[in-house]
């Protein structure tokens, strides 16, 4: 548990948890999920609504629903959220209407951390609260008619203290590292991982390191990759980094080049790269352009070739400032300490 995080926990406090893949080890929104359990409401269950198997985790209080267990769901959503004092909902902002269809017996909080089409404005009508991760997630909820006072922006909260900055730069060529594979080989492009192809096939001068996790079709990502022909400074490793510290202490920057409404709005590379002082190339649909160039943490450019190899050249040019204002941003907005407390507000206000 992070330092001072104990001071957030009360043991009166009681939720249910609702979210899709469960994997908190290596997936980014279930470890979101386990550490604000554990700091706030510790013991309570989780249901996760998965492509995973169903199955149940006694110990951890986790039940895994695949998503042909629609009835399952729903006996699940009776049972169980009357346990709690507090319904907490993580998921996409247009794909939790599963959830949202179920729930709403205890005061629902939903913490949109996804991008995409809004859903309904019908919807949203049970949710007493929102949390959104960027401030374009906030934006597309009030713009869907949501009361802005139901809207808090919080962005993930690490443990800045477990992410910090190497002492020295890296030496070797430049690198840039992507760490948001895709489970669904089909989202290939839309993460960007084409462009970043690409880049490497014009920027030869440069490596680029890309981390795919076990999961999901890896051999059908794979056939795809393979048939795009990279470039030998275009990396894969195949392989799941549960202590990604030693990964960033190798690298230069993060990348993200999603596509609009796809993906994490807020990319836990992104985040925990800031930490270690390394700062982000990003397109301007990424869900963290907003303070990249406000903070001055890295370059956002357009969505093509042409404007990210631009914001290569900009990157190294000013690459020692950047990396100093990727600490201070991280320190400003992703302390971990900083988002328990007003999320323990959120809950004791709620529940």
């Amino acid at each position: 548990m992070d330092r001072d995080v104990s001071a957030h926990v009360t043991a009166s406090r009681r939720a249910t948890y609702w979210t899709g893949i469960w994997e908190p080890t290596r997936e980014a929104i279930s470890k979101e999920v386990a550490w604000l359990r554990a700091a706030l409401a510790p013991g309570s269950p989780v249901v996760a609504y998965t492509p995973q198997p169903s199955g149940v985790e006694i110990s951890e209080r986790v039940l895994r629903l695949n998503f042909s267990r629609w009835y399952a769901l729903r006996t699940a959503a009776l049972l169980l959220e009357q346990r709690g004092t507090l319904t907490h909902i993580f998921g996409g902002i247009g794909t939790s209407e599963h959830f949202l269809q179920l729930l709403g017996r205890r005061p629902l909080l939903f913490t949109v951390v996804i991008a995409g089409i809004p859903s309904r404005p019908a919807m949203y009508e049970r949710v007493r609260h929102f949390v959104a991760e960027s401030q374009g997630l906030r934006a597309a909820l009030v713009d869907t008619g949501v009361d802005a006072r139901r809207v808090d922006t919080i962005y993930p909260g690490i443990d800045i203290n477990q992410y910090t900055p190497a002492p020295h730069i890296p030496n070797g060529r430049f690198t840039l590292l992507f760490a948001s594979s895709p489970a669904d080989p089909t989202e290939i492009d839309a993460r960007g991982v084409g462009l970043l192809i690409e880049l490497a096939r014009v920027r030869p001068d440069i490596d680029i390191m890309v981390l795919w996790r076990q999961w999901g079709d890896v051999a059908a990502a794979r056939s795809i990759i393979d048939s795009r022909q990279p470039p030998t400074n275009f990396r894969i490793e195949q392989r799941d980094a549960r202590d990604m510290t030693t990964v960033y202490q190798q690298v230069h920057a993060t990348t993200c080049f999603f596509a609009a409404s796809v993906g994490k709005s807020a990319p836990n590379s992104l985040v925990e790269g800031f930490a270690s002082g390394l700062p982000a190339l990003v397109s301007d649909t990424c869900g963290l352009a907003d303070l990249v160039s406000h903070w001055q943490a890295g370059v956002v450019t357009p969505r093509t070739l042409e404007g990210i190899v631009r914001g290569v050249d900009e990157l190294r040019a000013r690459y020692p400032e950047m990396r100093r204002q990727s600490r201070l941003l991280a320190e400003a907005h992703f302390d971990s300490n900083q988002a328990l407390g007003r999320y323990a507000q959120i809950y004791d206000r709620l529940g």
